[in-house]
């Protein structure tokens, strides 16, 4: 209830001890709380109040309730999940892990950031190391080409050279290969030094067999074929072979090319290449 002073302002001095004591419900608090904002007299009214409250509490000796009535207060106490008697500072362990986060975080984007970096450095190096072993592949390869070819020059000049020494020799004679029935653009030609001993076969236009096959060199003689040597040829159709055979040449009638494992071939076999007739020109002179 309001009480009116002197000066027509109302107070509610009835309620401010109580309000001290913190014994008003709910709503009467609230309308002293808002007296007591636009009150000087009343709010140092419920100080004085408090503080005698203190005063008088710490006077008067601690008693325990007894046990039924110690019982009855606990069992009318809301239960909670955590123990009263244990304070829990949990604002200390909300603030950890956020505080946590924020430190790590930063850690975080620049340990990314560095594998980020050290990943595309290693696709560019492992990049011009795979270009570096291409371009060193292809120039491998046409070295490689180069140096076929040019073993192939040096045969061909070797063999151009031997049949330079045949030719060299004023008394040498020469026979022409042919093939029998005359297909193809495949010739040859047979020079034989002048005791018949030795003897240089060059062909050209010749198929190139696979490897390991290769053509055969025979001596006809009679009809009898003595076998004098084997030829290959490169990709060009060139072949060359020197011949040593262990009788003098112009003891045969006859000089054929067939293709391995062909032996003894007759006159007229389809596997026959080419052939020459010998014919010693020493008997001319």
């Amino acid at each position: 209830m309001f009480t009116t002073d002197p000066h027509n302002e109302q107070h509610p001095e009835d309620q401010l001890g109580a309000y001290a004591l913190d014994i008003l419900d709910q709503a009467e608090a609230v309308q002293v709380e808002s007296h007591l904002l636009a009150c000087y007299r009343c709010r140092d009214t419920v100080a004085r109040m408090q503080t005698s409250a203190a005063i008088i509490g710490e006077s008067v000796d601690h008693l325990e309730p007894p046990a039924a009535l110690q019982s009855r207060i606990m069992n009318s106490l809301p239960s909670i999940g955590v123990d009263a008697t244990v304070p829990v500072n949990t604002s200390i362990y909300n603030r950890f892990p956020g505080r946590l986060t924020r430190v790590l975080m930063p850690l975080a984007a620049v340990l990314v950031l560095a594998l980020l970096s050290y990943s595309v450095y290693i696709n560019y190096v492992l990049s011009s190391r795979v270009e570096s072993l291409q371009r060193e592949s292809a120039v491998l390869t046409r070295w490689g080409k180069l140096a076929a070819q040019e073993s192939q020059v040096i045969d061909r000049l070797d063999e151009l050279r031997r049949a330079s020494d045949f030719l060299a020799e004023t008394e040498s004679t020469d026979v022409i290969l042919e093939s029998p029935t005359s297909d193809g653009n495949s010739g040859g030609i047979l020079l034989v030094a002048d005791d018949g001993r030795r003897a240089m076969l060059m062909v050209t236009g010749m198929r190139e067999l696979e490897p390991p096959s290769s053509y055969e060199v025979w001596l006809v003689r009679q009809g009898q074929s003595l076998w004098a040597g084997q030829l290959k040829v490169d990709s060009k159709g060139w072949g060359a072979v020197t011949l040593h055979p262990p009788e003098p040449l112009f003891e045969f009638d006859m000089v054929r090319l067939t293709p391995a494992p062909a032996a003894d071939p007759a006159p007229g076999r389809g596997d026959m290449i080419l052939e020459g007739q010998i014919v010693d020109h020493r008997i001319a002179r």
